[in-house]
């Protein structure tokens, strides 16, 4: 892998602004340059970032295709070669650029660098200006906004990771590799991954010993994110449905997270409350 970095903390602050919600879209699996990436519904999710003061952004990876000689892609039915592919999400994002709070990429980015050790996504992050938010093998972000009933900011905890690995290609299958996330970064409020193409949701509550010795709980929430690809067109199928998968629920949604507090005899509880919604 190019670059190899420990877990190192992304951390970002929302405009005062921004009281005590705001909203994620995850964008992944967008494949520009794959004859079935949806041109028109990508433009619209990045026209939404941008036009909603409150919306924000993290890049999960596979935003290119880059179909290789060596790779599963058919570089034949390409719309753009890799360099083209470069320029056309550098220009689809450089309008919401502002608003990009981290960066990872997927496996067909990484697919270039193991053949001609060139980071494809290192370089978008870059020209973006936002290579201090690349990390090149999964993410962990920390957003600071609004202010609790005592004043102090929220801090709001991600793990994400596109997930190349691991589960399947049905719902239960990418659920249990999202909570797996756990295992590595214990306490993060929202995990996600991405891969599958298939927009999932979950959540649970888990109890632990606070640093006073007391018992308190929270909720975990997890989330596959979503692709930007076609299952068919008029000119020619699909990898999926020539692979025999199934269509996945790829509508295009984003995460609305909404933080509470309350005053618990001298201590303050906080929650967070993370719901999925179709744009």
């Amino acid at each position: 892998m190019a670059n190899v970095q420990e877990l190192v903390p992304i951390k970002c602050t929302l405009p005062e602004s921004v009281k005590n919600n705001f909203q994620l879209y995850v964008l992944s699996d967008c494949h520009i340059g794959d004859a079935n990436c949806d041109m028109e519904v990508l433009t619209k999710i990045v026209d939404t970032i941008k036009n909603t003061p409150t919306m924000y952004c993290v890049l999960l990876g596979d935003i290119m295709n880059t179909a290789l000689k060596t790779s599963k892609s058919d570089i034949y039915t390409e719309t753009m070669n890799v360099a083209q592919a470069q320029q056309k999400a550098l220009q689809l994002l450089s309008p919401i650029k502002d608003k990009i709070l981290a960066i990872t990429p997927g496996n067909h980015e990484n697919r270039v660098w193991r053949e001609v050790g060139v980071d494809i996504t290192l370089w978008l992050a870059e020209k973006l200006g936002l290579e201090s938010v690349y990390r090149n093998d999964g993410l962990v972000l920390t957003i600071q906004f609004g202010k609790d009933i005592n004043g102090k900011p929220y801090r709001f905890n991600i793990f994400g990771q596109h997930g190349a690995y691991g589960g399947g290609r049905k719902l239960g299958s990418a659920m249990n590799a999202i909570e797996d996330m756990d295992g590595i970064v214990g306490n993060a409020d929202l995990y996600l991954r991405a891969h599958t193409h298939n927009a999932v949701q979950g959540s649970r509550k888990v109890f632990f010993v606070n640093e006073y010795g007391n018992m308190e709980c929270k909720i975990k929430y997890y989330y596959n994110s979503p692709s930007v690809l076609r299952y068919t067109t008029n000119n020619r199928s699909s990898y999926a449905f020539e692979k025999g998968y199934k269509p996945c629920n790829d509508d295009p949604m984003y995460l609305n997270i909404r933080a509470v507090s309350s005053r618990q005899g001298s201590r303050i509880e906080k929650a967070f409350k993370v719901d999925k919604i179709m744009l």
